[in-house]
């Protein structure tokens, strides 16, 4: 090995001597073996630098195989020296063997993920909570040094297309776990107002918190700010749609069309629309556990639940406590009253129920209106208008009517026919006819059961039409007379003689 300083003094000194004898030849000589030895000990300096760049990179990779990163720890004692190695020999220009470096980096960013799982998975989670915040701006700083060190793109990117948004994840679904079992919504308010930190690539400005409503969270998210929103609107609250007939009268509950719209088991997945039946002279009634806004400071914000039809409000509940009053008063609209105040005809074959959160919304830190659910309604008209045919049945005989009718019912429809009134000894109309599809007029079947000497009767029934989902019409009555077949004349004795 070359001995530098000591080679360097020696011929500086010698050097001396020759300028000190005006030997320009010997001077001239002696510079430049100087300069050669000055330029082979910076190469020999930037070989061991090479080479101290390798080493140390080869040992944080090795130590990186070898070592879990199991713990926030853990993560940082093994990817912080192997970035850094590779940087080293980046700068270096050292050639050495990295071409594991991005496998061994993706296995510790799983490793460290399936860490951060657990963790979040954890009852405990919201005591831990503000741990991991702390943790998650420690790797938004380690994507600022990663840029800094002159990292590739490839390597500092992984942060954010991979490392960010799982830890995101795992904290969206761990706050939205603690809203769904213990109720508590305050989480998932303060992940909202950003407790986090925004990590920023390069120097691209932050731009406004009201600008990034329809965009990723925090800007790496898998979801969005309204996302989240929707997950604290939805995760305890539940909104039931019943449908009753004829609310003029008695109603009577259609149970076919019950829904019932709540927060998902998991975050996203929240039925919020459904699709009912409503008859024309029926109702719709809106009830269950509608949580309030929970603001981030712990208070509920002022808001109001409004349903509104075409932009109308059709009804409204004040807040009360944490929730609204739908569980104890219920929002009960009938179909015919909801048509006016909306200003639509009383003709109307549907509309859409949208039931929103109107109101302060955390002095703006919220959306407002928010729409919560939305129900789409069909009106359904089922009348039974006229029927025509013989006024007369013959005994054991079937005669053909025709049923005249209107309206719009789901298939197969039920023709329910009872007997009011019977002038003979038995009275047997068929009490039920089921048909999968409908004329107009319906042709309708109805027949006398009895013997030849059963005498003639008046017999009063009404029928009713049902569709699939329990809509009725009006009942129709109809009244005729069953009769005994004629008798054939007896041949006049004597007669052609």
């Amino acid at each position: 090995m070359l001995d530098c300083q000591g080679e360097v003094a020696g011929l500086e000194a010698r050097l001396a001597q020759a300028l000190a004898h005006d030997d320009l030849g010997q001077a001239q000589a002696l510079f430049d073996e100087l300069q050669a030895v000055v330029l082979a000990c910076q190469q020999l300096e930037v070989a061991r630098l090479k080479q101290k760049a390798c080493d140390a990179y080869a040992a944080a990779e090795l130590r990186a195989q070898a070592v879990a990163a199991d713990s926030f720890a853990a993560f940082d004692q093994l990817a912080v020296p192997l970035i850094a190695g590779l940087v080293y020999t980046q700068l270096t220009g050292a050639e050495c063997d990295t071409g594991a470096f991005s496998a061994v980096l993706d296995a510790k960013f799983g490793q460290f993920l399936d860490f951060v799982e657990a963790e979040v998975a954890k009852p405990s989670f919201d005591a831990v909570f503000e741990a991991i915040v702390d943790r998650f701006r420690d790797l938004v700083d380690y994507h600022a040094h990663c840029q800094l060190m002159g990292l590739s793109e490839a390597v500092c990117d992984r942060f954010a297309q991979h490392l960010y948004p799982e830890v995101l994840e795992r904290l969206r679904e761990a706050a939205y776990r603690e809203c769904r079992a213990e109720g508590n919504l305050l989480t998932l308010s303060q992940m909202h107002a950003q407790v986090l930190p925004r990590p920023v690539v390069g120097n691209r400005p932050r731009p406004r918190l009201r600008a990034l409503r329809g965009g990723p969270y925090l800007d790496f998210a898998r979801y969005t700010y309204a996302d989240l929103e929707a997950d604290l609107a939805h995760c305890r609250s539940e909104l039931g749609v019943r449908v009753f007939d004829d609310a003029a009268t008695v109603p009577v509950e259609l149970a076919s069309q019950q829904r019932a719209l709540q927060g998902g088991a998991l975050p996203g997945g929240h039925a919020t629309a459904a699709s009912v039946r409503v008859p024309k002279d029926g109702s719709l009634t809106l009830g269950g556990a509608v949580k309030a806004l929970l603001c981030p400071d712990g208070s509920f914000s002022d808001d109001a639940l409004v349903f509104r039809v075409g932009g109308a409000a059709v009804a409204q509940r004040a807040r009360n406590g944490g929730g609204f009053t739908l569980e104890t008063s219920p929002a009960d609209l009938v179909l015919e009253q909801v048509l006016a105040t909306a200003g639509l005809p009383p003709d109307t074959a549907g509309f859409t129920l949208e039931v929103f959160r109107e109101g302060s919304a955390c002095g703006g830190g919220f959306s407002s209106p928010f729409k919560l659910y939305e129900v789409s309604v069909e009106v359904v008209s089922l009348s039974l208008d006229g029927i025509s045919g013989s006024p007369t049945i013959v005994y054991n005989t079937t005669e053909n009517y025709l049923l005249f009718w209107s309206g719009n019912p789901k298939f197969p429809v039920q023709i329910k026919t009872r007997t009011l009134s019977c002038g003979v000894d038995a009275c047997t109309f068929p009490p039920l006819v089921t048909v999968n599809s409908l004329q107009r007029p319906q042709p309708f079947p109805l027949r006398c059961t009895g013997s030849d000497d059963t005498p003639a009767g008046t017999i009063v029934s009404e029928s009713v039409m049902v569709d699939a989902d329990g809509i009725a019409s009006n009942p129709l009555r109809l009244t005729v007379t069953c009769v005994p077949a004629p008798q054939p004349s007896s041949p006049v004795r004597g007669a052609g003689r």
